[in-house]
């Protein structure tokens, strides 16, 4: 299992604006202690990135199911003038898309890169001594479900973000590599959120083909690839690692907003169901991942 780890900017930048939109749905990035602290660091800059990203919330949450793509294009970008042609260039976008959205985000990009791009070289740098810990760990961890790749025969590539702080992102689209992006682990506190949240979108990558459907946030399929995801990653850590099932049952009470009450397997299993016709094609999946 070949396993990489890579920071980018110009990808962070976009995560940095989605932090200042609202989304009306489990995508959403909006942080209001981000934007408080990005204010806090801004100097010498007149451009108001809140106001302006306001003027595009409402057409990105008419328009979700196209113009999400924002969200994942950029992973085949190599720097932000690759990104702004794959933006542009996108068939999936109608002229109404590119007119209304696409480029005024663009140019709400290139204008807060003047400062934004600083300040994550300022971080990239500061952090030099964590990151290293920080990705010798994720490493060993991820070593431990190498069983996952290796049935896939695809390699891993972790994206660590310092913008983005709420939820992840998975892409499978990008060569033979599971891709996903999480936040990067400020304190040590943090690890099992990076680990947890890197292994939520991997798992997505192979899971989502069960529903036999396409998947999006209006009707619903959605919030069931969520279901099962969170039971998929239940099972493989029983069977890969099983000491870290309740680390895992943990971390879901804390992104629940109930990290002070413990979550028992018996409450796990209650709260997150599928219909049995899904569980047992997802049973079937995991066994045959971990037997691999």
């Amino acid at each position: 299992m070949k396993t990489e780890i890579k920071y980018s900017k110009h990808i962070d930048l976009v995560f940095h604006a989605l932090a200042h939109m609202h989304v009306n749905n489990a995508s959403d990035c909006f942080d209001r202690s981000y934007i408080d602290i990005m204010e806090k660091r801004k100097t010498n800059t007149d451009f108001d990135l809140l106001s302006e990203i306001n003027c595009l919330e409402q057409y990105y949450n008419d328009n979700f199911d196209r113009v999400m793509l924002i969200n994942f294009l950029p992973f085949y970008s190599n720097s932000l003038d690759e990104m702004k042609e794959i933006y542009l260039n996108c068939s999936a976008f109608t002229d109404t898309d590119r007119d209304a959205f696409i480029r005024p985000f663009i140019s709400l990009l290139e204008k807060e890169a003047a400062f934004y791009f600083d300040y994550w070289q300022g971080r990239y740098y500061e952090t030099a001594y964590h990151r290293q810990s920080a990705e010798s760990r994720l490493r060993k961890e991820l070593d431990k479900y190498a069983c996952i790749f290796d049935y896939f025969k695809k390699s891993v590539l972790a994206y660590l973000s310092f913008s983005i702080t709420k939820n992840g992102r998975g892409f499978s689209g990008i060569g033979s590599r599971f891709t996903a992006l999480a936040p990067f682990p400020v304190k040590e506190d943090d690890f099992d959120n990076t680990f947890f949240t890197l292994l939520h979108e991997y798992t997505h990558q192979f899971t989502d083909e069960l529903l036999q459907a396409e998947i999006n946030m209006a009707d619903g399929t959605h919030d069931i690839s969520e279901n099962v995801v969170i039971l998929a990653d239940y099972y493989l850590i029983k069977a890969a690692d099983h000491s870290s099932t309740e680390r895992y049952l943990g971390w879901l009470a804390d992104k629940s907003g109930n990290g002070h009450r413990k979550l028992s397997e018996a409450d796990f299993l209650g709260i997150f169901r599928v219909d049995e016709g899904l569980r047992s094609r997802l049973l079937e999946l995991v066994g045959a991942v971990t037997k691999s």
